[in-house]
């Protein structure tokens, strides 16, 4: 770690005297003994989905020369207090404290970096302000350390010693971005589309938790990182570090700029993000533009042509036949109106059948749509600040378009059977997508913003490329198979009851094609344990989700036909009491293993059967009624011809458990054509 500028020049020696309350009863230890040690919590991944962490991905911060520890009881004055010659470059410091006045059982705290003008403020010891303003990297070193502000847990004196465990307050950000010139860089500075960067802020150490609060004047759209030598090889990577404090950046379009020596600038995109305590983040940039001197040729693969519109229905005069032919790429800021876009669709992305165009990248990030002009396709006419209906229906060269920053929605089959269309990128004030607007497109992957409260149905169908969808908390209502057809997605949410509430029926949202599955995220953690809130009685069918283990009905739910169908990692299941009914084919196909009844289920239908089951614990004296569907209902889940082999073959392998003294109730029912083995349960 590096010491901050206002330690420097400071006289501190020691020994130090730390004071308690009472000087007259301070217990003092001397001697040679261990009595301070200060230990530093490593940066955990960011993209860790539980506590393991990756040793060979941790970056470790160690104590400098010079750094100086704050530390003080819990009633008294704190004290500066130097880390020893003999423990500079290492993670943990251990010492002799030299001659201490150590109170027997008083509770002690300690923060770093140690702050002198904090030491002389009214505060003293509970509100530790921090800046991250003025990081700097010297060459390749990481120099970030005097901003790793840190706080340690309470810790009593004991036996002339006290043990300090640090937490990390800020987030260790790793940027790798590759140099578009040889040339010397002077800064890098990451920008967001809004002021939501805090700067500066305090931490209260006798709070129950202990977090960064931003000062109210303290959010700017910008931060930067200083360089010294900093020479940069074209083509080459370049790895900068800076420590940032906990924020939201998942809604923000994020740029990182580098500076060079002469003032031209390159700039990269980042993903957004949100920024937790005591992670570390590796980003990759993207980029975008260089305006560097000496750029080399393939950094940016092809020159984006720019046509600047002053007129809606005008951009037919600024761009030839010819040109619109044979733009591949295109970016166009200002009014669009009906004969506008008629103008893009029929000859440069080849939306008709008499169409031409070989456009494949369409920027209208600062362009805006207005009503008004030709109708674009058939009797379809544009409106104000919305992408119509059928706008770029059937394109046959769109591969990536990034949408008007002011649209407030996409209507139904605006980008439908754009077969070649992998990337959209849309921005926050769009309330709606509509009807099949993505449906049978190349995507891979759609981050819907925060802000869309409907998604119409079949909006995303039939993209077989889709890797993974983003839906924010504000989505209140997803149409009917609005993820149909794909073959194995990530689905990420931030609220599993508002996302549940989200459906108006209980159809399956993200059937797949075949037998793939999908995987559910709530908070990047995956769902593995799913537990349905109580009192839910509409919840979508969770076929072919892949993510679950276990599955938990509360009070007031309701499940239907085939809800956990095709559920390959499921095993276990528990019903709640006030179930009656278990659905026909509930648990088809899945992998349940273990099935936990309520006493008042007095029916299990065919098809709860049609899995591996190896426990099922029936807490009911009378037994359930088990139905056969009758066969207009049959939705074959298993082949009729193969259903009673399927059943005997688990026959063996699976035990009920039933209430005392019902065993013999149980063996003259239907229960033991399913169980090979009925053992009561204790009272």
């Amino acid at each position: 770690m590096e010491t901050m500028n206002m330690i420097k020049g400071m006289a501190l020696c020691v020994p130090f005297i730390l004071a308690s309350c009472n000087n007259n009863e301070e217990l003092v230890y001397e001697g040679n003994d261990t009595k301070v040690i200060f230990t530093v919590d490593k940066f955990e991944s960011a993209t860790a989905t539980r506590t393991t962490v990756d040793p060979n991905n941790n970056y470790a911060i160690t104590w400098a020369s010079g750094d100086a520890i704050g530390i003080f009881p819990r009633e008294g004055y704190q004290e500066p207090f130097v880390i020893p010659a003999d423990q500079v470059g290492k993670s943990t410091a251990s010492f002799d404290g030299g001659y201490w006045a150590l109170k027997e059982g008083l509770t002690y705290n300690a923060y770093y970096p140690f702050d002198k003008a904090n030491f002389e403020s009214a505060y003293m010891k509970t509100q530790i302000p921090v800046t991250y303003l003025g990081q700097e990297q010297d060459g390749t070193a990481c120099g970030i350390g005097a901003y790793d502000y840190t706080y340690s847990d309470w810790m009593t004196a004991a036996g002339g010693s006290v043990k300090f465990k640090f937490h990390h307050i800020g987030a260790f950000v790793i940027f790798h971005l590759e140099y578009p010139a040889t040339t010397t860089y002077t800064k890098l500075t990451l920008s967001a589309d809004a002021d939501v960067i805090p700067t500066s802020g305090t931490y209260d150490l006798t709070a129950n938790e202990v977090n960064f609060v931003a000062d109210n004047d303290a959010l700017t759209n910008s931060i930067s990182l200083t360089f010294k030598d900093c020479l940069g090889t074209a083509g080459e990577t370049g790895t900068f570090y800076m420590m940032l404090p906990p924020m939201d950046l998942s809604e923000s379009e994020l740029i990182v700029t580098l500076t060079s020596s002469t003032g031209t600038t390159c700039s990269y995109s980042i993903e957004p993000f949100t920024i937790v305590k005591a992670k570390k983040y590796e980003l990759t940039g993207e980029p975008i533009e260089s305006k560097v001197e000496g750029t080399i040729d393939g950094w940016i693969e092809d020159d984006v042509y720019t046509v600047m519109i002053n007129q809606a229905g005008t951009l037919s005069t600024l761009l030839s036949e010819s040109e619109a032919s044979s733009l591949t790429e295109l970016k166009i800021s200002g009014p669009l109106n009906g004969t506008d876009i008629k103008f893009i669709r029929e000859k440069m992305t080849n939306c008709s059948t008499t169409g031409s165009g070989t456009l494949k990248m369409l920027d209208l990030s600062d362009a805006t749509i207005e009503e008004g002009g030709d109708a674009y396709y058939s009797s379809y006419t544009t409106q104000n600040n919305i992408l119509g209906a059928y706008t770029f229906y059937s394109s046959k060269t769109l591969e990536s378009v990034v949408l008007p920053k002011n649209l407030t929605a996409i209507d139904h089959n605006a980008f439908s059977v754009s077969e070649k269309l992998q990337s959209v990128k849309l921005f926050k004030g769009i309330r709606s997508i509509g009807d099949n607007a993505f449906s049978n497109t190349a995507l891979t992957e759609i981050i819907i913003p925060e802000g869309v409260e409907t998604i119409g149905r079949y909006a995303f169908q039939s993209n077989r490329q889709l890797t993974s969808v983003t839906i924010p908390e504000s989505v209140t209502q997803i149409g009917n198979f609005a993820f149909q057809n794909h073959r194995g997605i990530n689905i990420y949410i931030k609220d599993l009851q508002k996302f549940l509430n989200s459906f108006p029926t209980f159809d399956y949202p993200f059937q797949p094609e075949f037998s793939d599955n999908y995987r559910l995220f709530v908070n990047n953690q995956e769902v593995n344990d799913l537990v349905i809130p109580d009192g839910m009685t509409r919840i979508p069918e969770f076929k072919y989700c892949a993510s679950l283990i276990s599955v938990t009905l509360k009070e007031g739910n309701y499940c239907q036909m085939g809800h956990f169908q095709y559920c390959v990692n499921l095993k276990q299941a528990t019903f709640p009491n006030s179930y009656q009914i278990v659905p026909p084919g509930t648990f088809a196909n899945s992998g349940l293993t273990t099935m936990t009844i309520g006493n008042n289920v007095t029916t299990i239908n065919y098809g709860a059967f049609l899995c591996p089951i190896k426990n099922f614990y029936s807490y009911t004296q009378v037994p359930p009624a088990i139905n056969v569907i009758p066969e207009g209902m049959n939705i074959n889940y298993i082949p009729s011809d193969q259903r009673e082999s399927f059943i005997k073959s688990n026959k063996d392998n699976a035990t009920l458990y039933v209430p005392a003294g019902c065993k013999a109730v149980y063996e003259s029912s239907d229960w033991a054509t399913y169980f090979g083995t009925i053992v009561e349960m204790e009272k």
